[in-house]
């Protein structure tokens, strides 16, 4: 182009009716592929990446007319492109200096017209990616090929966890299924894979040898969305995080990622040159399309249209009349909605997001607007981490009777049944291997976890005058009724602080408080003392070996309270 455009501009020439299913932008050109599976190139074409002759530089987008395939997939790179068919077969186009393309020679010149790569025709590809020097593909099948750094064959990446320590011993785990990859990324320093679980490799891009290995900084994480660029490589998690790391400083050390600061929600990512892009999934509800009913909004009845369209309609023949007079009985029952919950549901629907929610809160309360004012309430608790990483200036600029009831609202919705929180499960979700190094590193031994089951229940200096043994039922459904009436009585004194607080309760948290002498009598028959001080502090607790807590009441304790009972039958 002949200038900057700083601000998104939709390109509309050359283009049509067309509909953009895939594009791809690299340093000099831009691709695209359209949902009818044509391909459109623009830019700089003095490699041949656009895919025709006769022109240096196109500026508006034109249809590459040699491409009889309906392509699904495209990537660009500084001076070639690559793209995959419906059919699974793979075209590239542009500069073939370093074998890039996958034929002819090391040092080939230019190709101007897309072409097949001939050495992948028996296999289908779903995927690809490009870098500057190298391409890479992704196969149906899981598989990665991929050729450049003048080598013109593709090769197979192999893409396994590491089963071995330092030594020749391999380590015998659960995790020895096939991997299958789901998404591929070229940079030039680095390139990347992505596993269907959510595990990351990567290679040197430049290396022979093709050497990968599992990004161990990473592990423990589900991967979402990866990209690569120049130098950085960075990875989406599924809680929303991004990960980037360096690969200019050498390529012989490995990589370490960081987590990017003031990013949230993130559900996609893609690294440029010297920028990076992130898309994030904001909770948004829909604006309630049904007005509430109140007294105080003016409503206008519709009768008098109604009657004035049976007047024109009163020689029509009796079905039609019929029709009239069912639309007039609805009409009654109608009201039409005042200039002001109109205006608030313009307002939900256009202008509230979560940079401003708090902003329009305030708003919406000194207006009365409590619709507005509630739907705002829904997207700040809803997206509060998200605001308070990029706007949280807000919260310091709004009024504090607003942050008051917006506290207020937030506790309320904190004493509801169920929690979004992840409970803690016993269940080990991180790889056998926790931190891991080269086979041929001298300075780390490799950390395992230790998943004997078979564990001496009287090691690590478990008490043998406990009531609980692991070996015995019967103790073992005691403990489980201790702490269950232990989690109610919890329950019941949040409740009751609440209450204190000027909180209402509803009928349902009443009944629950009034049952708190039942739960303590029935401690007391299993023979545990119950102090109300001690219920949210910390009461003796045991641990079982699974990582839950029990009360820990001695057998003497237990027989001087039956005792006890006893006597005063």
């Amino acid at each position: 182009g002949q200038a900057a455009v700083i601000t998104p501009r939709q390109v509309t020439s050359g283009l049509g009716a067309h509909r953009v299913k895939a594009i791809a932008a690299a340093k000099h050109h831009t691709v695209i592929a359209t949902e009818g599976g044509d391909v459109f190139t623009w830019g700089s074409n003095r490699e041949g990446q656009l895919g025709y002759t006769s022109v240096d530089t196109q500026p508006t987008p034109r249809r590459v007319s040699s491409l009889r395939s309906r392509i699904v997939a495209v990537a660009a790179a500084n001076k070639h492109t690559a793209v995959v068919s419906a059919s699974g077969e793979v075209f590239t186009w542009g500069c073939n200096r370093e074998g890039q393309l996958g034929y002819g020679t090391s040092n080939s010149a230019s190709n101007y017209t897309p072409r097949i790569v001939e050495y992948l025709k028996s296999k289908v590809f779903v995927g690809v990616a490009t870098a500057k020097y190298h391409t890479i593909v992704l196969g149906a099948d899981g598989e990665v090929y991929t050729w450049g750094h003048r080598l013109v064959t593709p090769r197979r990446v192999v893409i396994t966890r590491n089963l071995k320590k330092n030594g020749s011993t391999p380590l015998k785990f659960h995790r020895k299924e096939r991997l299958h990859v789901v998404a591929i990324a070229a940079g030039m320093v680095h390139s990347i894979a992505m596993t269907e679980d959510g595990a990351l490799f990567y290679w040197v891009s430049s290396d022979p040898d093709l050497r990968c290995q599992q990004l161990y900084s990473l592990c423990g994480k589900k991967m979402v969305s990866i990209s690569a660029g120049k130098y950085w490589a960075a990875a989406a998690t599924a809680t929303g995080d991004v990960y980037m790391w360096d690969g200019k400083q050498s390529t012989d050390k490995r990589p370490v990622a960081t987590r990017l600061h003031g990013v949230k929600r993130a559900t996609s990512v893609s690294v440029g040159e010297t920028h990076l892009l992130t898309i994030g999934s904001l909770y948004h509800p829909v604006y309630p399309p049904s007005m509430p009913k109140s007294d105080k909004a003016p409503k206008l009845k519709v009768n008098d249209e109604v009657e004035e369209f049976d007047e024109e309609c009163m020689f029509d023949d009796l079905e039609s009349s019929s029709i009239t007079s069912a639309h007039k009985n609805d009409s009654e029952q109608k009201a039409i909605p005042s200039l002001k919950s109109l205006c608030e549901k313009v307002a939900a629907e256009c202008l509230v997001e979560p940079r401003n929610a708090i902003q329009l809160l305030e708003i919406a309360d000194s207006l009365g607007a409590d619709d507005l004012k509630k739907h705002c309430e829904d997207i700040i608790i809803h997206n509060l981490d998200y605001i308070l990483t990029v706007s949280s200036q807000a919260f310091a600029s709004a009024s504090p009777d607003v942050l008051a009831n917006l506290e207020k609202s937030l506790d309320l919705r904190s004493s509801e049944s169920w929690s979004y929180r992840r409970l803690p499960t016993h269940t080990a979700t991180f790889p056998v291997i926790i931190n891991s190094e080269d086979e041929d590193s001298e300075r780390e031994v490799l950390r395992t976890r230790n998943n004997n089951k078979n564990k001496n229940p009287l090691e690590n200096g478990d008490r043998l005058d406990s009531f609980l043994q692991p070996k015995d039922d019967h103790n073992l459904g005691i403990s489980k009724q201790i702490r269950a009436l232990w989690k109610k009585l919890q329950q019941i004194e949040v409740l009751e602080e609440k209450q204190l607080s000027g909180c209402i309760l509803d009928d349902q948290q009443i009944a629950k408080l009034q049952t708190r002498p039942t739960l303590e009598n029935s401690l007391a028959e299993l023979g545990v003392t119950v102090e109300r001080s001690h219920l949210k502090g910390s009461c003796s607790i045991l641990s079982d070996g699974k990582g839950n807590k029990m009360a820990e009441v001695s057998r003497k304790q237990r027989r001087k309270s039956k005792q006890r009972v006893s006597q005063v039958e």
